[in-house]
Order: C-alpha cells, then structure tokens, then sequence
C-alpha cells in the first residue's frame, strides 16, 4: 500500500476503517497498514496529538458500565482490538474480515522497529521506577532503536497542575513525535485525554502492560496461547491476587454484553 502523507491518514482511517464492537469503534485493518500510517504521519502531517488505544475485553466492558469511559473512548482517533474475544466479534460477528488482534506488545515493537533509523523520537510515560529507564536500553537493543528522548514515572496519585505543566514541558522539550502511556485502563486513556490538551505530539498511545513485557517483568504468553483466546487466563494464573476478580467479571460480562447486542440488532 502506498501512503500519500499529506491525506489526512488516521482521520481516513477512522472514518472508513473502524468496525464498532459493543459501541466502540474498533480499527479493523492488519498491524502493517497501522505502522505505515504512523510513519508517514510523523513525516508529513501536524502535531496534533491524535489518541490511540489499545482496546481489549477489559475496556470494552468498563465502556459498557461507565458512559463517561465510553465517551472517551469514542474520542480516541483509534482503538485498536488488543485482546482475542474482541477480535472475534468483530471479524466474525460484525464481518471485519480485514480485522487482526493488534496485541499492545506487538504494536509498540512494529511501531519501534518501523521508526528505528528514522527521525521519529519517542516518550516513555509510565512504569513503576527504573522501568522506563529500562525500556530504553530494550529499544535500543531489540529493535535497534535509540530514539527515546525522554522518560517519566508517575506517582501514584492524581497530579497537581504543577506537575502536568512540568510534565509537558518536558515532553515538548524532548521533541517526541510518540508518548507512549503505560498506567493500565481506565487511567491510561483518561490520562492521555488530559495530556493530550497539553502538548503537540504526532500520537499518544495508551499500551497498559507493555512497559514491563518488554523489560522482561512480565511474561508473555506462548503464541499458541495467545491465538487460543486465553492469554487472560495466563496472565491470571501468574498474578491471580490482582487479576482474578477482575476476568471473574469481565469474561462473562463480555459475552452477555455481546449477546445482548446480538439480539438487540436481531430484533431490530
């Protein structure tokens, strides 16, 4: 595919080529169009920090129980389907057939490897202490991509406006054309709302875990695992004092939200 950088690009592609799942709209192209819209994006279009998240089952269900969330959501310039179930619904459901699961980790590498080398500089926004220093070091020696030109640890709290205007001083003196935010839904995406009428970057991307996978805090799980549907249940069973209440009410949740929307649209 060849991308004219001077079209409007993810403006295009989210008027044309977004699938809505249980409401929200879900970008439905594979991972290798997205990369190259971003790149000649950052080449060719103006700063105006356009908002991407990685969507899976878990926002998708907050969505559904909390309207301001969906909202934000809907303002996303894209939402990208991160997790399996979502995937499925919208390809098989909702026939996106172009539709592919864009796994937060997989997207941050493709992004990372397809702007290594290019004058496209990135902003690490998130991780507990030392994290995103780390990443840095990963950036360079995975994907051979030494364009991280600031970082950022957040406390655990909301942050004064003092501390939002250092932040985005910091961010605009770096230069970023990328923030990455990883601070986990729905603080991520509300976060990245606010920061966003702070600075002029290309993207902000809210990518959740993917700080600690790639530093190797966090294992990832197998391919054939992560194809089955049940990378949650992985994740489940190697941090269940977190995450167990949590898919114990977004897995059923899921699928009866689904359902009811299924024979809504019947009905109608």
């Amino acid at each position: 595919m060849r991308v004219d950088p001077r079209s409007g690009l993810v403006a295009q592609a989210r008027a044309h080529r977004v699938t809505p799942v249980l409401g929200i709209p879900m970008f439905d192209q594979p991972l290798a169009r997205l990369l190259e819209t971003i790149v000649a994006t950052c080449r060719g279009e103006p700063r105006t920090s356009r908002l991407i998240s990685l969507t899976g089952a878990h926002g998708l269900v907050h969505a559904q129980r909390d309207v301001d969330f969906a909202k934000v959501l809907r303002e996303f310039d894209l939402n990208l389907p991160d997790g399996r179930p979502g995937l499925w619904i919208g390809k098989y459901v909702k026939r996106a057939t172009a539709m592919e699961q864009i796994r937060g980790s997989d997207f941050f590498a493709g992004v990372m490897r397809a702007t290594a080398g290019a004058p496209i500089s990135h902003y690490l926004c998130g991780g507990k202490p030392g994290v995103a220093e780390r990443l840095v070091t990963a950036c360079r020696d995975r994907f051979g991509n030494d364009r991280i030109t600031g970082t950022w640890c957040p406390p655990f709290r909301p942050l004064t406006e003092d501390e939002w205007d250092e932040l985005a001083r910091d961010i605009t003196a770096s230069g970023a054309d990328i923030v990455w935010v990883g601070l986990g839904t729905p603080k991520q995406e509300l976060f990245a709302k606010q920061l966003a009428r702070r600075v002029e970057v290309h993207f902000i991307a809210t990518i959740g875990a993917v700080f600690d996978m790639h530093v190797g805090d966090i294992a990832e799980a197998p391919r054939f695992v992560q194809q089955s549907g049940l990378e949650w249940c992985y994740r489940m069973l190697l941090d269940p004092k977190r995450l167990v209440r949590r898919y114990a009410t977004v897995v059923p949740l899921f699928l009866l939200y689904n359902l009811r929307e299924i024979l809504e649209e019947r009905v109608r």
